[in-house]
């Protein structure tokens, strides 16, 4: 069901692209055609990787590297494109070549990072991450990235320091406060989560950073038990992004805690037209009860029908009991028992409403 907890914004994870690639002098003759044709074929890579070919990127830099082994921006190259196309074992080992070849290069290191992050080995990703700092200690994007491998590990002191490093050296990045907030909430610092969340929501950047942190902040002001606070924050993050199932959901919850129910239901409406399954849920529930509509049951089984289907197991429950007892459509005992059995062994359902408001 995922996706309930605050929201992290997510890595920095554009590699350093080279668009060119410094050719040696030296060398025999025979050394110096074999660079510049690698060179050649090189730069038609670049041209292929912005034409969206991916594969014919690979065997243009492919080719160069076999011309010219050390090429180093060929090296690097080629591991964003095969970061790109999903076979992060392989971009893993072309990022590890290019460390070998230029260990001095904080891109190289930070490049590696992001194919050791991507790739689920997240302790090599923060030593390469940290190589990157080491070389460039003003290296945003790499304690951007280390704050998050630290978060997915556990350590939210370490997360939180990455995160304030960021916001030190680019006081405007809505992510890294948006971020901070995140990890204070989960060290139990709500009134620090507070005014990081304002501090990213004020910024004057129309991106879903700002929007995360609008709705992280109504989070928050909701559990302090501020309703009308909590909806002002969702409906901000809505102008900002319209699509943002979440905080129409969470909006949705904050409507109907303020008996708003007609409101409340829009609201889970255009949440589950969005592929929000518990919105799906909550939908039915008001057709069901006639929260903020005149009761349905025929609508109220078409939507517990739609939330079952995506594993709603209180959902499953409530469509199987209709079913069973004919409600909003034929009676199918054997549909329902179904439904039913699919929650055997589960202690209870999850909660229906959205979980972080709770």
């Amino acid at each position: 069901m995922g996706g309930w907890r605050r929201v992290l914004c997510g890595a920095c994870v554009s590699l350093v692209f080279f668009a060119s690639g410094a050719l040696r002098s030296e060398g025999s003759p025979a050394d110096c055609k074999r660079e510049k044709s690698a060179g050649v074929h090189f730069t038609r890579g670049n041209v292929r990787f912005s034409d969206y070919d991916l594969q014919g990127a690979i065997s243009e830099y492919r080719t160069a590297l076999r011309l010219w082994p050390d090429y180093f921006e060929a090296r690097l190259n080629l591991c964003i494109v095969f970061a790109r196309t999903g076979d992060l074992n392989e971009a893993v080992a072309e990022c590890r070549e290019a460390v070998k070849l230029k260990p001095e290069d904080a891109h190289a290191h930070f490049s590696l990072g992001n194919a050791l992050r991507k790739n689920g080995d997240l302790g090599n990703a923060i030593a390469a991450y940290r190589g990157a700092i080491r070389l460039e200690p003003e290296y945003a994007d790499a304690d951007f990235n280390l704050g998050l491998s630290l978060e997915s590990k556990g350590d939210l002191e370490g997360a939180a320091a990455q995160f304030r490093s960021v916001a030190k050296l680019q006081p405007n990045r809505a992510d890294a406060l948006n971020n901070l907030g995140v990890v204070l909430d989960r060290m139990g610092n709500t009134s620090a989560a507070i005014t990081e969340y304002r501090a990213a929501s004020q910024l004057r950047e129309h991106s879903p950073d700002v929007a995360h942190a609008h709705r992280n902040l109504g989070l928050d002001l909701y559990r302090e038990g501020d309703i009308q606070g909590a909806i002002a924050q969702f409906r901000d993050a809505l102008k900002l992004m319209p699509d943002y199932a979440e905080a129409h959901f969470s909006l949705g919850t904050a409507l109907e805690r303020s008996n708003d129910l007609r409101g409340a239901l829009n609201e889970y409406l255009a949440a589950a037209k969005l592929g929000l399954p518990l919105a799906m849920n909550s939908v039915a529930t008001c057709y069901g009860q006639g929260k903020g509509v005149e009761k349905n049951p025929a609508k109220a089984r078409k939507w517990y029908l739609q939330a079952a289907l995506h594993g709603v197991r209180a959902a499953q429950i409530s469509l199987g009991s209709m079913y069973l007892n004919g409600i909003g459509g034929p009676q199918n005992r054997v549909e329902g028992m179904r439904w039913i059995g699919m929650t055997a062994g589960q202690e209870k359902p999850e909660e229906t409403r959205d979980p972080a408001l709770r």
